[in-house]
């Protein structure tokens, strides 16, 4: 350990200089290390030890200090308040080497000039004073007069607090806070009415971490420990910045939210237990209670996404913020420890957001206006007290998070080996890692909190009524050498009152009550222009100079560092309109758009790059060549600028990516007129051509499409249409049921009808194959289309208009497609390509093709660094890479909800991407109330064989040995056999895998399941049978994460009653019924999609259960979907049934016993299998 670490500490320690007898200097410092100073105190003016030697009972160590006369203390207090460099010094626990001199000067000792000047006194049996235990205690009295000056006063018979009080000195702010009388028994609940929409658009993004850390206003090398605490503290805080980025925020493992009711449905609640200060918290639902770890809180964080945010209840959204909002302090580094001490000796260690910049007040003022003041409550036996105000309360609430945090990353070995040496006091580490230490009962250590507290003081300078105020000037005279500092004192209270001339506070009586607290403001302030403490030594001077090499330090870095303080700067027009240099391009070439034409974006503009200078431009690479290595003020083309070289460096990084990346650009520049953040300038006749571009005009619908187009669906054709011609991707994001389909489909036509069609890849889910070819065959019969799938596939497509493939065809078939380049790439359910990484998505965009389309009816919106990789596939390059999209639009937008982020991403995506919902006004009217759509797939390779393998093993028992009594029960076993196959062949065999791969119908089901859930909607899924109820509460279990209900003939009334009441009221998103169970007397109006997994073949039946959802009280389009397998049965008789009007109106009763009348060869063709 070190002694004498201050200036006064080592004149201190001058005392044991001269002594050399036997090392008694070297032994001493050995027993101050190793503890044998085994008590420690003093009273007045004596110093009182015991001391361990060889012997068994401590030596008694005395020593006197020599007290001032009366005197010597008036005539020395004269001097401290005559001098306000002297007086703003002490009042930081800093002792001014002018204080020395100038009581020398005047007779009196202050420091011991050799040991003589003390009274010593040791029981030990060594003849030489001082002995090597008497050293010993004046090291250690040298570290507590190092942490504690006003002790070396005390010693010497003057108490300097004391006097400072009598003369109605408020130091009181020099003492550790009290930790308890931040609570109060009584509780001051408001009575808020959350506005939730207010709370969910919180901004967070204004807490830029351009601007710098108020931690870079701490001293480097506080009394309490003998090395760069500053340092360590810095470091760490760097560390915990890189550690809750990376595993709190970029952590890109997408958890399913899968939160029981009890959770989400709870209010959340804070208990301090008062003994050990652990904090718990406290979920209560109704009248249950249960108590959670912050870790298990933060877990159930981190399950949270933007898109769940409507569906926590108001407590939950609010810890949530705040979570948040902590989260961004410690990325940002902009939060501010705080110490205070508890009543049973504890002391206290809390981070909390450093409100002392302007960005993090703003948002803290906001965010405390939502609180209650019954968050957070101390137990105290059985009684409980809370936090006295709303500011005190956010407070405590973000360091629960922040010191959370420190304690986590420390276990994790985040932290440097620092904080476990022994030169650093176990009690610090335990307040600053753990946030709570009593280890500070000692006589040595007792000092610590306190030198912790004057350390972290730099921070209240904010809170004064009266603050120095800073105005720089511009110099008078040629001869002077720098621009002219001087200071005034405003009143916060008063913003309309006249400054103070700092002379008239150190000379004006009427200002004595406010003296002292300014001078040991300035003082502080001192530390970092130093240049304040000639005005504080000399009160005739008004002015000093900064000089003109300094001034760029103190422009860029001092000056933001003292604001943050809460002091005012005032500077000098010149200074405050410095001109920075920004890149912009002009636009040079444009070409004519035949209407006939199909343009590439590479086509379309040409750019020439200039830096900006104010008003002048000059062309990029001759002002790199001016600029040179020119840094600071520099005078460029008769304007002052000023340059950084980190600037330059970054600008020139800027222009050489523009040069390199210009052509993948091209959109962005006709949406946002910039690129990359750079300014674009285009021609205003250029800027003509583009809007006229840019405009859709009329464009016919296709004679040869096959059907009628609703008014939305025109208008997304047209917009498909406008971006092809410009050579422009467009990802068609409509919900589920508008027609995404069809209107790509319209599209293609409109190219075949004028001739420019050439060919077009179409990649789906393989369950969707049948239902692309269901759709062309019945809306774009002119389109030849070839479905790329299957054993049998052929690599010719050279007579095809469409050519329809799978996602794992092209994984697999990777270089037949490599070998062309196509028209048209469309993606369906583009979301397959949602992970960057994954092969499938690698595989996709190796495709070449002018014009590329993606669909989906998911809102990737919700996860952004999906909504990038469909994005990226559809204009390559427009958005910025992938680590760069994170942190501009992904980290803002999620973690800070930044309004002006969110609006700048909508701006520039808004043009590539189309996406209405079902309940939009335009929509809704074009809507009926009830869309029902017929969904096909193909059987896998399992169920085809077995169900070709029933089908005859079934004829042929038919043809040879069922007689015609028992012909009707056969066929309808028959039937129910090849349902079962339908709907997954472990439901035929009651044996085998129950994976849903199994089935072609399964993994369509679970493709449309997907789009519901996350469209944050709910379903219900009717199925004729329990057994496969029971596999499909398995297949979403295992799919999505989540429990769904299921009921069937074998539930209660009370669990039916209880399952409705959860659906309707509560988080489950699916309804699995048997359509006995479920299909009468049921209001399920939560839910507006409806999937029948297999058909009842009785369109009455079908309607009641439909009917659950869509009946009075549901306030939006129900969505119908029908499961078919293709060719099979279910389609054959689906067509019977919708062709033969005799069949539409079929009661109940006769379901399906029209079937066992049809003869032998109906029945054959109503089997066969169509290929």
């Amino acid at each position: 350990m070190k002694y004498g670490i201050t200036w006064w500490g080592k004149r201190w320690l001058n005392s044991l200089n001269r002594i050399d007898y036997s090392n008694r200097l070297e032994r001493g410092l050995s027993y101050a290390d190793n503890g044998s100073v085994v008590y420690i105190s003093y009273v007045a003016n004596k110093i009182i030890a015991k001391v361990q030697g060889t012997r068994d009972i401590p030596y008694n160590v005395s020593i006197d200090v020599p007290e001032f006369t009366d005197d010597q203390k008036k005539l020395l207090i004269n001097i401290i308040n005559s001098n306000p460099q002297i007086l703003s010094k002490l009042l930081n626990n800093e002792i001014s080497p002018e204080l020395e001199s100038l009581a020398l000067d005047n007779g009196i000792k202050i420091f011991p000039s050799t040991w003589k000047d003390f009274t010593m006194r040791c029981s030990c049996p060594d003849w030489v004073v001082p002995c090597k235990h008497i050293a010993a205690v004046l090291y250690l009295f040298a570290s507590e007069i190092d942490k504690n000056p006003f002790i070396l006063f005390k010693l010497h018979g003057l108490n300097l607090l004391e006097e400072f009080h009598n003369e109605g000195i408020d130091t009181q702010n020099t003492s550790v806070a009290n930790f308890d009388n931040n609570f109060t028994k009584s509780v001051n609940k408001n009575n808020l009415t959350i506005d939730k929409a207010k709370l969910y658009d919180l901004d967070l993004s204004s807490l830029s971490s351009g601007r710098s850390s108020p931690f870079m206003l701490l001293a480097p090398s506080p009394v309490f420990y003998s090395g760069d605490f500053k340092g360590l503290f810095i470091s760490t805080a760097d560390k915990l910045s890189n550690y809750v980025e990376k595993k709190f925020i970029n952590n890109e493992k997408v958890k399913n939210f899968n939160i029981l009711p009890l959770v989400i449905d709870s209010d959340i609640q804070f208990l301090i237990d008062d003994k050990t200060l652990k904090i718990n918290v406290e979920l209560i639902y109704n009248d249950h209670k249960t108590l959670i770890s912050i870790a298990d809180l933060i877990d159930y964080f981190q399950f949270i996404q933007d898109k769940h945010l409507s569906l926590l209840n108001n407590s939950w959204l609010l810890i949530y913020k705040i979570y948040l909002f902590s989260l961004q302090l410690i990325i940002k580094k902009l939060y501010l420890p705080k110490i205070s001490k508890h009543s049973n000796d504890q002391y206290v260690l809390q981070y909390i957001p450093a409100i002392i910049e302007e960005s993090v007040k703003n948002i803290f003022d906001e965010l405390k206006q939502f609180l209650s003041l019954n968050i957070v409550k101390k137990q105290i036996n059985y009684q409980k007290e809370y936090l006295k105000d709303q500011e005190q309360e956010l407070n405590f609430l973000c360091s629960i998070f922040i010191n959370y945090f420190y304690e986590k990353a420390y276990e994790e070995k985040q932290f440097s080996k620092e904080w476990d040496s022994q030169e650093l006091y176990y009690g610090i580490k335990e307040l600053f890692i753990y946030g709570v230490s009593d280890n500070f009962d000692l006589f040595t250590t007792r000092e610590i909190p306190q030198s912790i507290h004057q350390w972290l003081s730099i921070f209240d300078i904010h809170t004064r009524r009266f603050i120095p105020l800073l105005k720089i000037d511009l110099p008078e005279r040629e001869f002077e050498i720098g621009f002219r500092l001087s200071i005034l004192i405003s009143d916060n209270e008063k913003e309309d009152a006249m400054y103070i001339v700092l002379r008239d506070v150190l000379e004006n009586w009427k200002y004595d009550n406010i003296k002292l607290e300014i001078l040991k403001d300035l003082s502080l302030i001192a530390n970092y222009l130093p240049q304040i403490n000639d005005l504080l030594s000399d009160t005739s001077r008004t002015i000093v100079w900064l000089p003109f090499d300094d001034f760029p330090e103190i422009l860029n870095n001092i000056i933001p560092l003292i604001r943050m303080l809460g002091v005012k700067v005032l500077l000098p027009k010149e200074l405050q309109d410095l001109v920075h240099p920004y890149l912009a391009a002009r636009v040079t070439s444009f070409p004519e758009l035949r209407s006939d034409e199909l343009l590439t974006r590479e086509a379309l503009l040409r750019f020439k790059w200039d830096v900006c200078i104010g008003d002048e431009r000059i062309d990029a690479e001759e002002f790199f060549e001016l600029v040179g290595n020119l840094n600071g003020f520099v005078k460029l083309r008769d304007k002052y600028i000023f340059l950084k070289e980190s600037e330059i460096k970054s600008l020139k990084k800027n222009y050489e990516d523009l040069q390199k990346y210009g052509h993948l650009l091209i959109p962005e520049v006709i949406v946002e007129g910039e690129s990359l953040g750079n300014q674009i300038h285009i021609d205003p006749e250029i800027q003509d051509r583009l809007q006229k571009m840019l405009s859709v005009k009329e464009i016919p619908i296709p004679q040869t499409l096959n059907a009628t187009l609703r008014p939305y669906q025109v208008r997304g054709y047209q917009w498909l249409v406008k971006n092809s011609r410009l050579g422009l991707g467009s990802l068609i994001a409509d919900d589920m049921g508008l027609g995404k389909t069809i209107q790509v489909i319209t599209l293609l036509l409109h190219y075949q009808e004028i001739g420019l069609l050439e060919q077009a890849l179409v990649v789906v889910p393989t369950s969707l194959i049948s239902n692309w070819e269901q759709e062309l065959s019945k809306f774009a019969p002119t389109l030849k289309y070839y479905s790329y799938y299957g054993n049998k596939r052929k690599k010719d497509f050279s007579n095809y208009d469409v050519i329809i493939t799978s996602y794992g065809i092209i994984r697999n078939d990777i270089d037949t497609f490599l070998e062309m380049t196509w028209q048209f790439l469309i993606l369906d359910e583009a979301q397959n390509i949602k992970t960057v990484s994954s092969k499938q998505t690698k595989y996709i965009k190796l495709l070449k093709a002018d014009i590329h389309i993606a669909m989906t009816g998911t809102p990737v919106e919700n996860r952004l660094t999906e909504y990038w990789s469909i994005f990226d596939f559809i204009n390559t390059g427009y958005l910025p890479p992938y680590y760069e999209f994170r942190d501009e639009y992904v980290k803002p937008i999620h973690y800070n909800h930044d309004m002006e982020c969110i609006e700048r991403f909508r701006r520039i995506t808004s043009p590539f991407i189309l996406r209405r919902l079902k309940t939009d006004k335009s929509i809704i009217s074009d809507l009926p109330e009830k869309i029902e759509n017929n969904y096909y797939t193909n059987m896998t390779k399992t169920q085809t064989a077995l169900y070709e393998s029933v089908v005859q093993t079934s004829l042929a028992k038919l043809e040879s040995s069922i007689d015609d009594d028992n012909r009707d029960v056969f066929i309808l076993k028959l039937i129910l056999d090849l349902k079962q196959i339908s709907n997954h062949p472990y439901q035929f065999l009651k044996q085998g895998s129950k994976h849903y791969s199994k089935s072609g119908k399964a993994m369509l089901l679970l493709d449309i399941v997907e789009n519901i859930i996350e469209s944050g909607e709910k379903v219900l899924i009717f199925t004729q049978f329990k057994e496969m109820g029971d596999l499909l509460v398995e297949f979403i279990r295992d799919k999505f994460d989540q429990e769904p209900l299921f009921l069937h003939g074998g539930c209660s009334r009370a669990q039916r009653d209880e399952m409705i009441w959860k659906f309707q009221n509560s988080y489950p998103q699916v309804f699995i019924l048997s359509i006995k169970a479920g299909g009468q007397g049921l209001n399920l109006t939560a839910a507006n999609h409806v999937i029948h997994y297999d058909l009842w073949w009785n369109p009455a039946v079908e309607a009641q259960a439909t009917d659950r959802a869509f009946r009075i009280g549901q306030k939006k389009n129900v969505m119908v979907y029908r499961l078919i397998n293709k060719g099979t049965i279910e389609e054959k008789i689906d067509i019977l049934i919708n062709n033969k009007k005799e069949l539409a109106n079929l009661t109940v009763n006769i379901g399906e016993n029209w079937i066992g009348n049809l003869s032998n060869n109906e029945l054959k063709e109503l089997l066969r299998l169509e290929e």
